[in-house]
């Protein structure tokens, strides 16, 4: 998905961009991508790469090892990373990571190596940053009438249907909008609560989550890319970290008051989470969430990325 939001970008600049992906990428690439993007299924390879002037990297199981052989064949090489675990032989790297700093890629990156740090090169697609200044000054009412929740396309551990489900008695008299893909694992039993709990509605495959935040007084969701959509829309947020890569940096983004958070993996998951909601319905609390998330995220990081990236080929043409 951030990806996408790239190559968006991208292509309002005139660049054509092709995916190479799996078969699950090709499929999110298809959902989401309004039929703007080539897919080719095939690795990448030394014998197609001439006909691209860049190549922009974004899989946590490649590293320098992978991108040292491919230097000749491309211009430019950017990564997408924010592990900051592994060498990286490229000439941009982008981390958006909350906290990042240049020390962190201290001798992971080839001298000359530009680094784009930061959330403000989260890379969100284009209806954020459109959206940001209306919702940034929509009223905050006393309680929670409306709820956001979305923990992506993966689902994982059907973590959509078990937060609901802990919340469920409390959300009575809150409307409640959930986003969740066709084949998420949470989906039979969301759908059988949703035939009795009016307050439920379901989005599907939804292409205009930014519009349900924009009307949402809080929400609840994954760790990862996401809460800089929220963070973009100054959404109060209780985040759960659905991913090891998302630990330290929700951890930190917690201290520092940008969000309350609770770990998947922890044995008391569910209780945690009624307790955090609850800390969550403080009205005070939800206006110093949103300031303080509202300032870290722009959503115009697609954009410096994009900028960056053909400023790069400028110099390397």
């Amino acid at each position: 998905m951030r990806s996408l939001a790239l190559a968006q970008a991208l292509a309002a600049r005139g660049a054509a961009c092709v995916f190479s992906c799996g078969p699950h990428g090709a499929e999110i690439v298809e959902r989401y991508g309004e039929g703007r993007f080539a897919v080719v299924s095939a690795p990448l390879s030394r014998a197609g790469a001439a006909a691209f002037d860049a190549l922009i990297l974004d899989n946590y199981q490649i590293g320098a090892g992978q991108e040292t052989p491919l230097r000749g064949d491309f211009p430019v090489i950017m990564v997408i990373d924010d592990l900051a675990d592994r060498a990286h032989d490229c000439d941009l790297l982008l981390d958006p990571s909350y906290g990042r700093a240049a020390a962190d890629y201290a001798g992971l990156l080839p001298a000359g190596a530009r680094t784009l740090l930061g959330p403000g090169y989260a890379l969100l697609r284009n209806p954020f940053a459109e959206l940001r200044a209306k919702a940034l000054t929509r009223t905050r009412r006393d309680v929670i009438e409306r709820l956001f929740i979305n923990f992506g396309l993966s689902d994982v551990g059907a973590v959509a249907a078990r937060a609901y489900g802990a919340l469920r008695a409390s959300l009575a008299s809150t409307r409640v909008d959930l986003v969740v893909a066709s084949d998420a694992q949470s989906l039979p039993t969301l759908r059988g609560w949703a035939q009795t709990d009016a307050n439920l509605a379901l989005h599907i495959d939804c292409q205009a989550v930014g519009d349900l935040m924009a009307q949402a007084d809080a929400a609840i969701g994954a760790g990862g890319a996401s809460t800089w959509e929220r963070a973009c829309l100054g959404l109060p947020t209780l985040a759960v970290v659905v991913a090891g890569n998302q630990r330290s940096m929700i951890e930190r983004l917690t201290t520092d008051g940008v969000l309350l958070s609770v770990d998947l993996e922890a044995n008391d998951f569910e209780p945690r989470l009624r307790q955090a909601y609850e800390d969550l319905c403080d009205r005070a609390l939800r206006a110093r969430i949103a300031d303080r998330g509202g300032v870290l995220c722009d959503g115009q990081g697609a954009d410096r990325a994009a900028q960056a990236l053909l400023a790069a080929l400028a110099v390397s043409s």
